[in-house]
């Protein structure tokens, strides 16, 4: 967890529009589709040239829609029009969340029709990063202040699931150096779960009393702060955290049928 998904994220509530729940998911889906045709269109040689026409792709977007595709409507005063015509917005926002969702059901189910082993892999990381780009706009959208640092609390719980969660066999061969005894036990998925999400919630509260103090400009610095403390702690600890290399041997608990209910939900 660091910087690219955050990246994706800001990119894609950039193109769906701020404080546009489906717009977020819209333009996510949009700029994984722009990127995998640029990579499928361009030559091998000017693979790495992709991310370039995806930005530029982006920017032409802007041009055409500046607040994003389903940026929320604005009088001429810059006032939100949600509070005169609430219930409208919140049908429309139900909607919007509903074909978004028949979206997803869609692709999983044309996987199971037609897909290969190997596209669970790539559903499992467009649904990850579909996460990030919802938790940062809703952030983003309702405090209309930008913030990243959700994208380290994310890795954090994840990585102390893993290590609670991965049999004591398994982490003596992939962290024969960890301290404190982390590769000598192991948890059950539902206890694992609830530590990762009582230590990952007393550090955000902790920093959470430091950023409320904060307005403006300086939450985005004291979150992106945040994000490269916890990325250089994610690859320099690799007793604990294995840096750039894979995290073996954590069980699977959920099968893409359960992920899918849970990103829809």
């Amino acid at each position: 967890m660091g910087f690219d998904p955050v990246l994706v994220a800001f990119v894609a509530c950039v193109i769906g529009g701020f404080g546009s729940l489906p717009g977020a998911v819209l333009g996510g889906f949009l700029l994984g589709v722009a990127e995998v045709t640029m990579l499928i269109i361009l030559p091998q040689s000017a693979g790495g040239l992709a991310s370039a026409a995806v930005f530029s792709l982006v920017a032409l977007v802007l041009i055409w829609r500046p607040d994003g595709i389903l940026s929320p409507a604005r009088d001429k005063g810059g006032q939100d029009l949600m509070m005169a015509y609430f219930n409208s917005d919140q049908r429309k926002g139900l909607m919007g969340s509903a074909l978004l969702s028949l979206m997803i059901l869609a692709i999983v189910g044309a996987y199971y029709i037609w897909g290969e082993t190997y596209h669970a892999r790539i559903l499992y990381a467009t649904f990850v990063n579909l996460l990030v780009v919802m938790g940062l706009q809703v952030f983003t959208g309702n405090a209309n202040i930008t913030g990243f640092s959700h994208a380290a609390f994310m890795g954090i719980a994840a990585y102390i699931a893993a290590i609670c969660v991965t049999p004591a066999a398994m982490k003596l061969i992939s962290l024969p150096d960890a301290p404190w005894g982390l590769n000598a036990f192991e948890l059950s998925a539902l206890v694992s779960a609830t530590i990762a999400l009582v230590i990952t919630g007393l550090m955000g509260l902790a920093t959470g009393l430091i950023i409320v103090r904060l307005s403006g400009v300086g939450v985005t610095i004291t979150s992106i702060a945040l994000l490269v403390i916890v990325h250089s702690i994610f690859l320099h600890r690799t007793d604990i955290l294995k840096g750039n290399q894979a995290f073996i041997g954590i069980p699977k608990i959920f099968d893409l049928p359960h992920i899918t209910g849970l990103v829809v939900l």
